[in-house]
């Protein structure tokens, strides 16, 4: 990404490219004293705010500084807590109930009073903006996605230290969408492709996958069979499971994994194997 400038009125914030003519409007409000210069990042006066953003004709509404906090008060020193109890930590974690080697990545059950940030799930559009959340220095660096195949990378605004881990958000900071691998200490970092982060969070037994989308809710019918509700649409689908009720462990297994992969995937996600009929 081309280098870019945080300006922020206290309340909101916003990357601007670091061209002259930003530049030039910049120093025309510090010179008013309008806006200065505290830790690297331009800070307007709070009335001066909506001038500038009018001035800078922004596309999207500037960040809400809540959110962004609200991010960084989920970090721990390695890890981040998500929505319900959960957290997330770079590493092998002894209580982890979930240990991904290939990506190093654990998934543990853990209460914070401060509450979690809650995952995005889904697919990231090539060039899609995101925010990186970077535990070591608590900093958030925007970045671009770039998307090749199963391969997936962010082209960051600046540069990270090398072997430093983040957590990808999306551009709001309010939800989570992925992890990054280390760093090599170049504006681009590598990063699990969300859908294989999703796919991983399944399989772990993630409660907050479980819960990521109220869309579906999944019902028993009659013996052997089930009803789908998609309250998006008002429609309702009714399916047979594989397993009988009476084969008790393979059966709540089976629920189990048909409320997860509704709710991470949808319906296209058990067409598969299961077909459904309007009810």
């Amino acid at each position: 990404m081309a280098k870019a400038i945080r300006v922020s009125d206290g309340k909101n914030w916003v990357y601007v490219p670091a061209s002259q003519e930003h530049k030039a409007r910049l120093e025309r409000f510090a010179a008013a004293g309008l806006a200065e210069i505290v830790d690297g990042v331009v800070q307007l006066r709070a009335d001066a705010g909506p001038m500038f953003w009018d001035l800078i004709n922004v596309q999207n509404k500037p960040s809400d500084v809540s959110l962004q906090k609200a991010a960084i008060e989920c970090l721990g020193s390695n890890s981040i807590n998500i929505k319900p109890d959960e957290e997330l930590s770079f590493g092998q974690k002894e209580s982890a109930m979930a240990y991904s080697q290939s990506v190093d990545l654990s998934i543990s059950k853990q209460s914070w009073p401060q509450g979690g940030i809650k995952l995005a799930g889904g697919h990231v559009e090539e060039g899609q903006i995101v925010m990186t959340l970077w535990p070591k220095s608590k900093k958030l660096i925007p970045g671009r996605a770039i998307t090749a195949g199963k391969r997936f990378s962010l082209e960051l605004v600046e540069s990270q230290d090398k072997g430093e881990r983040c957590f990808v958000l999306d551009e709001k900071c309010s939800s989570l969408l992925t992890v990054s691998f280390p760093s090599d200490g170049t504006d681009t970092i590598m990063a699990i492709n969300p859908i294989v982060m999703d796919s991983w969070l399944v399989a772990a037994g993630s409660e907050a996958m479980l819960k990521l989308s109220g869309r579906f809710n999944v019902k028993d019918h009659v013996e052997g069979m089930f009803i789908i509700a998609d309250s998006k649409t008002g429609k309702a689908y009714s399916g047979k499971y594989v397993f009988k009720p009476s084969d008790n462990l393979n059966f709540e297994i089976e629920k189990t994994r048909l409320e997860r992969l509704l709710a991470s995937k949808g319906l296209g996600a058990i067409l598969p194997t299961y077909s459904l009929k309007r009810a």
